[in-house]
C-alpha cells in the first residue's frame, strides 16, 4: 500500500508543497540565506511526501473526531498567544521593520466610521490605501476591537470551520491548519498584521460556499442569495480575484443550468459593484486602489504595455480553464482559481528577477492568494483518488 501510495500521490503532494512553499521562499531567503532557501524547496516536497506517507495515517489513528476541535482551538489560542506578543513588538518597527499592511485597514476602517473618504490618509510609510473597499467594511468588526490584524486569527479558525466542512473529517482539516499556519508566510502575515492571510481566506471560503449552496436544490433562496453576496463583498477586497468570476460561472452552469449560473453570479457581480464603484465615482483621482497599477509600469522596459498584459493574461487563463469540466466536489474549480492567482506572481517573479539580474522573490507574498486554493484542491485531488485510504489510513 506505501508502494501504491508513493507513486500515485506524488503528483498531487508536489504540488500541495509548492502551493505552500513558494509563497514562503522571500521570508526563507531573507533570514536564511540562497543555502537556506535551496535547502527549504528541496527537502520541503521530501518532507511532505514522507509525512503523508508515514505521520499521517498515524496521526489519523491516534487522533479523533472530537480531539481534532479541540486541537483546533488549542491552536489558535497558541496562535493567539503568539500573537499578542509578537505583534506589538513587529509593529513597533524593533524587530523585522514592522507593516503598513494593517494601520492602512485601521486608517481606512476608521475614516469611514468617521463620514470620511477612507483612502486619502497614508499610511506611516507613506504609502497609499490600496485595498478595495470589502476589504475596509469586512476589517471594520476587528478595528472596532483595536485593529484589522486581528481578523487573521478569525479567518484561520473559519478555515478549520470550513475544512472540516468540506472534507467532512475534523483531522483533515487540522492537518491542513498546522501546514498552512505555520507555513513562514502565514507567520509573517499574522505576526505583522498583513491582510493577504485574511484576504484569501475568506475569498476561498465564500466561493466554496457558493460552490456548495448554490447548486445544492435543498438549500433556501435566501441561503443562495446570502453567499453570493458574501462572495461579492469578498471579491471587493483586491482586484485580482474578480478574474474568478467565469470559473464560478462556468462551475454553476454545469452543475444548475444557464439560468440560475446568471442570477448569482449577477448577484455577486452587482454586489461587487454596488461596494465599490460609489467610493471610485466620489474621486475617481484619489481612489488609491487604483494606483496598484502602476507597479507594473516597473516592467514596461521588458514588456511594453504590461500593466494591461498582467490582468489580461489572468482573465485569458480563466476564461480558458473555464471550459473544463469541474465537478461537484470542486476540486478542480479550486485547482483553477489557483492557477489564475498564481500565474501574475510566477510571471512578476521572472520579470522582476530579469530586471534585478538575480532571482528576485520580493513579489513572491502575494502568492498567498493561491495558497489556500491550492492547497484545498490538492488535498481534494488525494480525497478523490483513493477516498477510503484517506479517511482510514492517511
Amino acid at each position: 500500500m506505501q508502494k501504491y501510495l508513493a507513486a500515485d500521490t506524488a503528483l498531487p503532494i508536489s504540488g500541495l508543497a509548492l502551493f505552500i512553499l513558494i509563497p514562503s521562499t522571500y521570508e526563507v531567503e531573507k533570514y536564511a540565506g540562497y543555502l537556506g532557501l535551496v535547502l527549504f524547496l528541496i527537502l520541503g516536497p521530501v518532507g511532505f511526501l514522507i509525512g503523508y506517507q508515514h505521520i499521517t495515517s498515524r496521526f489519523l489513528n491516534i487522533v479523533t473526531e472530537r480531539q481534532s476541535i479541540y486541537l483546533a482551538i488549542a491552536t489558535i489560542l497558541a496562535l493567539s498567544i503568539a500573537f499578542m506578543i509578537v505583534y506589538p513588538i513587529v509593529d513597533s518597527g524593533v524587530v523585522g521593520g514592522g507593516s503598513d499592511r494593517d494601520e492602512a485597514l485601521d486608517l481606512a476602517a476608521r475614516e469611514f466610521l468617521g463620514g470620511h473618504y477612507p483612502y486619502y490618509p497614508l499610511t506611516y510609510l507613506g504609502a497609499l490605501i490600496t485595498p478595495l473597499p470589502g476589504a475596509v467594511l469586512l476589517s471594520i468588526p476587528f478595528v472596532l476591537l483595536g485593529t484589522s490584524a486581528y481578523q487573521n486569527l478569525f479567518w484561520l479558525g473559519m478555515f478549520f470551520v470550513f475544512a472540516r466542512s468540506y472534507f467532512n473529517d475534523g483531522r483533515i482539516a487540522l492537518l491542513l491548519l498546522w501546514i498552512t499556519a505555520l507555513s513562514p508566510l502565514m507567520l509573517q502575515q499574522l505576526v505583522t498584521g498583513g491582510d493577504l492571510l485574511a484576504n484569501s481566506l475568506y475569498v476561498t471560503i465564500s466561493l466554496w460556499l457558493v460552490g456548495r449552496v448554490v447548486p445544492d436544490e435543498n438549500s433556501a433562496v435566501w441561503k443562495k442569495i446570502l453567499t453570493a453576496i458574501l462572495f461579492g463583498l469578498a471579491l471587493s477586497s483586491r482586484a485580482n480575484y474578480t478574474v474568478l468570476l467565469p470559473l464560478v460561472f462556468s462551475m454553476l452552469i454545469q452543475h444548475s443550468g444557464w439560468r440560475t449560473s446568471m442570477l448569482y453570479t449577477s448577484i455577486t457581480y452587482t454586489t461587487f459593484c454596488v461596494i465599490t464603484l460609489p467610493f471610485y465615482i466620489y474621486d475617481p483621482e484619489g481612489f488609491s486602489p487604483l494606483h496598484v497599477r502602476g507597479f507594473f509600469e516597473n516592467f514596461d522596459s521588458i514588456i511594453p504595455h504590461i500593466k494591461i498584459v498582467f490582468p489580461f493574461g489572468m482573465g485569458a487563463t480563466a476564461v480558458i480553464l473555464a471550459f473544463q469540466r469541474m465537478g461537484r466536489d470542486q476540486s478542480t474549480l479550486m485547482r483553477n482559481c489557483a492557477i489564475v492567482q498564481g500565474f501574475p506572481v510566477l510571471l512578476a517573479i521572472v520579470l522582476s528577477s530579469v530586471e534585478a539580474g538575480s532571482l528576485s522573490f520580493g513579489l513572491v507574498s502575494y502568492g498567498a492568494s493561491s495558497l489556500f486554493f491550492g492547497v484545498v484542491a490538492m488535498w481534494g485531488l488525494l480525497a478523490s483518488k483513493k477516498p477510503t485510504t484517506l479517511r482510514s489510513n492517511i
